[in-house]
């Protein structure tokens, strides 16, 4: 889940991490396969570690909680609801079909996924801004996992050095691969 209070979006039209990097931007406009997207959750990943602008949070550390949603082209594959996929031939059973596309090459490895996550989060540069780590991470997805066309990424501290009370405090980011 993504949380809908105590947090802000940061959001950039047409943004590039590095001139090197594969090409993404933020999420605009329409998708141009009108077919909803396939979706693959990290939900509430927690972690120590050492983001942040006060010198506290450089050497104590503090937990992180992570949301990342992944959207992808939808999976090929036949479905007693979908219309549009063709139907198998007679020499092929909807069965094999399935079987043959009920491999992990066909989708994210979300054990891959949240390692990647972790390591950014918990050994990859020390960050000030939680931004910085949201825009880290989805730039990342992006690279490392080419089915990945869009990504929603949401960083929260829950126990900041804020006079008040909050349940926390956070960003969520969406970017989106370009179109080659």
């Amino acid at each position: 889940m993504f949380p809908s209070s105590h947090t802000f979006s940061t959001r950039r039209e047409n943004s590039e991490l590095d001139a090197s990097s594969s090409s993404y931007s933020s999420w605009a406009g329409e998708e141009e396969d009108h077919s909803p997207p396939d979706k693959i959750h990290l939900n509430d990943l927690q972690f120590h570690a050492y983001h942040g602008v006060l010198p506290s949070e450089k050497s104590l550390g503090q937990k992180f909680l992570i949301n990342v949603e992944m959207k992808k082209k939808r999976r090929n594959t036949l479905s007693a609801f979908d219309t549009e996929t063709p139907t198998p031939s007679s020499k092929t059973s909807t069965e094999e079909v399935l079987k043959a596309h009920d491999r992990i090459e066909h989708t994210v490895d979300y054990a891959k996924a949240f390692n990647l996550v972790k390591s950014i989060v918990v050994s990859g540069p020390q960050r000030d801004l939680i931004e910085t780590v949201g825009e880290d991470i989805a730039g990342q997805i992006l690279r490392q996992f080419a089915s990945v066309d869009e990504v929603k990424v949401s960083v929260e501290k829950p126990h900041v050095a804020i006079d008040g009370d909050l349940r926390s405090l956070g960003i969520s980011l969406v970017r989106r691969r370009r179109n080659p």
